[in-house]
C-alpha cells in the first residue's frame, strides 16, 4: 500500500466513524431507517451502500481501462464520450473532451500500477455540475513518467435513472488536471 494512501485512510477513519455516529443519531434514533429505501430517502440521508460502492468502483475501473488503452486514440475517446453522462456532454463538446483527456494523460506515460483508494459518495450536487446523484471513485496510480511516485486519480460518476447505471462525468489526475 502506498504510504500516502495509508496516511489518508488513517486521517479519514475518524471522520467516517463520526459520520456513522451522526447517521445513527439523526436517522435511526429518530425512528428513520438508516438504510436506503429508494424514494423514501430524504436528501440528507443519501449515502452509498457497500454494494453501491462496489458498483461505482467497477464502473470507474471500466472507464479507466478505456482511458489506459489508448488515451490518444480519437475513436476510443469518442466512444467514451458517447457513453458518458449528460453532465459530461453539458460541460464539454466531443472535441474539447478528447483534447482535455489527451492533455491530462500525455506526459504521464502508461499506467504502471493502480490501487483502489475509496469511493466518496452521496452527493446531490457538486461544483459546476447540475443537481443529481454523484460519487467520486479515487485511485492511487503510478505512471511510467512519474518516477515511482503515485498520483491521485479521481473519476466523478453520476447515477442515470433511465439507464440504471453509474455513468462517467469527469476525470482528474493529481495536479495534471486542466481545471
Amino acid at each position: 500500500m502506498y504510504p500516502s494512501l495509508r496516511l489518508r485512510l488513517r486521517q479519514r477513519r475518524g471522520f467516517f466513524v463520526a459520520c456513522a455516529g451522526m447517521l445513527f443519531i439523526s436517522g435511526a434514533a429518530a425512528g428513520k431507517s438508516a438504510t436506503r429505501k429508494g424514494a423514501d430517502v430524504a436528501p440528507g440521508d443519501f449515502f452509498l451502500s457497500f454494494t453501491e460502492t462496489n458498483i461505482v468502483r467497477q464502473a470507474a475501473e471500466k472507464v479507466l481501462r478505456v482511458i489506459d488503452s489508448q488515451a490518444a486514440d480519437r475513436a476510443v475517446i469518442n466512444g467514451l464520450y458517447e457513453s458518458g453522462s449528460e453532465a459530461l456532454k453539458g460541460r464539454y463538446s466531443e472535441a474539447a473532451f478528447g483534447q482535455r483527456l489527451y492533455m491530462i494523460r500525455r506526459n504521464l506515460g502508461p499506467m504502471v500500477r493502480r490501487q483502489f483508494n475509496m469511493v466518496s459518495g452521496g452527493f446531490h450536487s457538486l461544483p459546476n455540475l447540475p443537481s443529481g446523484r454523484y460519487a467520486i471513485a479515487m485511485f492511487e496510480t503510478e505512471f511510467r513518467a512519474t518516477g515511482g511516485f503515485a498520483r491521485s486519480e479521481e473519476l466523478t460518476m453520476s447515477w442515470n435513472d433511465a439507464a440504471r447505471e453509474w455513468l462517467f462525468v469527469e476525470y482528474y489526475v493529481g495536479n495534471a488536471s486542466l481545471n
